[in-house]
């Protein structure tokens, strides 16, 4: 089967079975149909008990579940648009084509970043994100991570809010029925949802830590050590090497901590969250391995998509009793746009809004007349006044979105000339943004409706088919349990091929990350330099001297450390120093035929297409290994940080044909 078939495949496994059993007249009173529903409905309501009876966090409100889903959906999507192009440019650069891929998984991205028929466009991009990846060959833990995420928004129906669906469900019936196809979960399988989301991370998770259990730098706690002071991997490498030298037994201490953790965290995350304690640690635990990825090792950007799903399961929106009651003048038009915004932005609940004309009680009771809160806006909170520009320093404090003009604000505060420039617009507010006799209460306080809960919907047949390719996952993939299945499927290759392909489309995946075989090649790296004909030499930057990563495309926004081209980390640079690591001759390794020639004229070949080049060009090739790869408890063998020359030669590239001229060994 191709891509597409098994799209087809997946997609109708929910919909056209669902549609053709339950849907027609007599079905609906079949014995079949009673007993399918009651199944899925008994099997279902143990699940739902199951997560109600742990200590998991559980959902308050589904407004503000929607509404915190709407501004995550517009950052996950934004990150996946930013990934997909620097992906996509340096596969052009490289072969001159575009994927069959590319079109359908931009315009789903784009669909769903700005909520656009966002159930279906939600759908699209959980398979086409993989098959995209998979044509380029860039797969990633990320992308697993990612479905996940994508998993959770298409079973809550995210796009009710933050979205151009949103301006249209009211009026527009062919949406409204889109929307109706999973309908909006009630807060108990809000909650069962998010429970998943957890269930199919520790399923991946548990398979690396069976691979790890065997594994000599994580059975003696080196593992945190050595990829902190790993030149392939730690974003800090000269930090890290610093206090590796320094301090060596603390630096031991820590990894071996760090280790015992993380196995902790892997080994038992279902556990420990039907407990108090336990709860608090996996939240608390993944978090900060979280942040400590994101800023420290170049993992491309599986940290942003681990964030974002530990915010979203663990972080459930609380309805708080506590808001800052902001009184606000309803026949000013200026006062109007402004509650307006706070209103869109309002997405935890913190933030309630009391027309002026029709609060006086409440004022009065904080000594104020109308005129005074009228001409500057008042806020009460936790029984304090709060006036002017004040005001506005405890409204950005309260919501997140807003604390990036946190700055801005204590500027104004510290030279006092918020105050100023806050009471010369509240003056001459009428004169410049108009009044109007009718008040704006109305408008402000009309709350946007959400899809009614349906009684029985798709999201339950979803979840239970999902728990069931948990456990199909485990016993078909996990490191030596899986031994009886790779026995029946050894003589069965197209069942195989077919359990291969429904895992990794579905995001299930074992991370082979972070093991020796994979720390190892912090000891092995290579550079490229390009020769002109007066013998200067410009670094193509892929590595530095050091082993350490360039930024190849020399901007970086988003902060994704894979040479910002997970293109070329992917095909090229990492197969390129794990072959080095594991073999036993560089040169034979590198000579006409082999891997590393092979990876050395693709790199070539690219830098050549991207520097525009014409004619003939020199490159020359240098690989380096560590002196020594001794890495010790307590002491800090210095071997480990100096380098030296395995491989060198010369190669020329005209743009056709590329050859070796010099071989220096």
């Amino acid at each position: 089967m191709n891509k597409l078939e098994w799209f087809v495949l997946i997609f109708t496994l929910v919909f056209i079975v669902n549609d053709c059993i339950w849907k027609f007249s007599r079905a609906k009173h079949s014995q079949i149909y009673r007993w399918y529903r009651m199944i899925i409905t008994n099997i279902y309501s143990k699940f739902e008990k199951l997560v109600q009876l742990s200590k998991f966090p559980k959902v308050e409100s589904i407004e503000l579940e929607q509404k915190k889903l709407g501004l995550f959906r517009i950052t996950l999507g934004i990150l996946i648009l930013n990934r997909t192009l620097l992906a996509e440019y340096s596969y052009f650069i490289f072969s001159g084509e575009l994927s069959a891929f590319t079109f359908i998984t931009l315009v789903s991205t784009i669909l769903f970043t700005i909520g656009l028929f966002t159930p279906f466009s939600t759908i699209l991009l959980f398979f086409f994100v993989r098959a995209f990846e998979m044509a380029l060959g860039i797969n990633s833990l990320g992308t697993a991570i990612l479905q996940i995420v994508l998993l959770i928004f298409m079973l809550t129906n995210t796009g009710q809010y933050y979205s151009i669906d949103n301006y249209f469900l009211k009026k527009n019936k062919i949406l409204k029925y889109v929307y109706n196809i999973f309908g909006t979960p009630n807060k108990k399988e809000f909650t069962s949802i998010y429970f998943l989301g957890l269930i199919v991370y520790a399923t991946i998770s548990f398979g690396a830590m069976a691979i790890h259990a065997f594994d000599y730098n994580w059975t003696t706690g080196l593992t945190t050590r050595h990829l902190l002071t790993n030149n392939y991997f730690s974003n800090e490498y000269e930090l890290f090497k610093f206090l590796d030298i320094k301090f060596p037994i603390a630096f031991t201490l820590l990894s071996m901590i760090a280790s015992l953790g993380q196995s902790i965290f892997q080994l038992f995350m279902i556990p420990m969250v039907f407990f108090s304690y336990g709860k608090s640690f996996v939240k608390y635990w993944g978090l900060q391995f979280f942040l400590i990825s994101f800023f420290f090792i170049g993992l491309d950007y599986l940290p942003y998509v681990e964030l974002i799903l530990w915010i979203i399961i663990f972080s459930p929106i609380s309805i708080n009793s506590n808001k800052v009651k902001i009184l606000y003048d309803d026949h000013c038009n200026l006062c109007k746009k402004t509650m307006m915004f706070f209103k869109k932005i309002n997405f935890n609940g913190r933030y309630k809004f009391l027309a002026v004309s029709k609060n006086k009680e409440i004022f009065e009771n904080y000594n104020l007349n109308e005129k005074e809160v009228k001409s500057y806006m008042v806020g009460l909170y936790d029984g304090r006044v709060y006036k002017g520009y004040s005001l506005y320093g405890k409204i950005l404090i309260l919501n997140p979105l807003l604390w990036i003009f946190l700055p801005l604000f204590f500027l104004g505060k510290l030279f006092k000339l918020g105050d100023k420039i806050y009471n010369f617009i509240a003056e001459n507010r009428y004169k410049t943004f108009g009044k109007c006799e009718l008040s704006f209460h109305d408008q402000i306080a009309l709350e946007n409706k959400i899809i009614p809960v349906k009684s029985f919907h798709y999201q339950k047949i979803i979840i239970l088919m999902y728990i069931f390719c948990t456990f199909m996952f485990s016993i078909c993939r996990y490191p030596y349990i899986s031994k009886p299945a790779k026995d029946f499927f050894r003589d069965k290759p197209s069942l195989l091929i077919l359990e291969k392909n429904i895992f990794i489309r579905l995001g299930f995946v074992i991370p082979y990350v972070f093991n020796t075989g994979d720390l190892n090649v912090g000891y092995y790296w290579m550079t490229i330099y390009e020769v002109n004909k007066f013998n200067q030499k410009r670094l193509v930057p892929l590595f530095k001297e050091s082993g350490q990563r360039t930024n190849y495309e020399n901007f970086n926004i988003l902060y994704i450390n894979a040479f910002n081209s997970p293109f070329l980390y992917n095909n090229f640079l990492s197969p390129y120093r794990r072959g080095l690591s594991l073999s036993l001759d560089p040169v034979e390794y590198h000579k006409y035929g082999n891997d590393g020639f092979g990876f050395i004229k693709n790199l070539v070949q690219y830098d050549y297409n991207k520097m525009a080049l014409n004619g003939e060009k020199i490159y020359m090739v240098r690989a380096f290994k560590m002196k020594s790869d001794n890495l010790k408890h307590w002491v800090c063998d210095t071997n480990r940080y100096k380098k030296e020359i395995i491989y060198e030669s010369s190669f020329k590239y005209n743009g056709t044909k590329f050859e070796e001229i010099i071989n220096l060994m």
